[in-house]
């Protein structure tokens, strides 16, 4: 019984994003649940921008077979910084463009959406000429300075952000999803 409610909290957890309590110019970020995906949409001038993270061989190489899967999460991989524009002028227009995923949405600084939103821009700019895009996906990919694996996963990359827009995140051992507080 203690074994595995030790395992569970090691292998299943949940952070809980609270966002800034008093926010004098706001803008709203939506994170993005799609399957295993875990994202970020800041707004842009073209509507949103959705940033995510994960491993470059798996998600944009599409080397995605069964048994890629134990050398992807069990030790560190190279990392890719996926890329995608959303063309809908309000949340409601992004959440439909994507009615097969989750949101949760988020009201942030709109000077530290713009200033995350520049930086990943900025990293994402500084590798282009590696870019690969997945059709598919609609998405692009470039790879990434930080290592993918089961302890530096998409979700803790969306904890990471959501951190730098004024959001507090709570600890867990091994993240594997994140939500808004109630």
């Amino acid at each position: 019984m203690v074994l595995s409610g030790l395992l569970g909290w090691t292998i299943g957890c949940t952070s809980t994003v609270t966002p800034p309590a008093l926010v004098e110019n706001p803008t709203a970020v939506l994170l993005v649940r799609d399957a295993m995906h875990r994202g970020l949409l800041l707004p842009n001038e073209s509507g949103y921008v959705e940033f995510g993270f994960g491993d470059w061989s798996w998600y944009a190489l599409g080397n995605d077979s069964w048994y890629h899967a134990f050398p992807t999460v069990l030790w560190p991989t190279q990392g890719t910084l996926s890329r995608r524009q959303h063309h809908a002028h309000d949340l409601a227009g992004a959440r439909a463009a994507m009615s097969w995923a989750e949101f949760e949405s988020f009201a942030v600084d709109r000077q530290a959406a713009e200033r995350l939103r520049d930086r990943l821009e900025a990293a994402f700019a500084a590798r282009a000429s590696e870019r690969v895009h997945q059709a598919y996906l609609r998405m692009d990919f470039v790879p990434y300075d930080d290592s993918y694996w089961f302890l530096d996963n998409c979700a803790d990359a969306c904890a990471a952000w959501l951190t730098e827009l004024g959001c507090a995140v709570s600890w867990v051992p091994i993240r594997t999803d994140l939500t808004a507080a109630r």
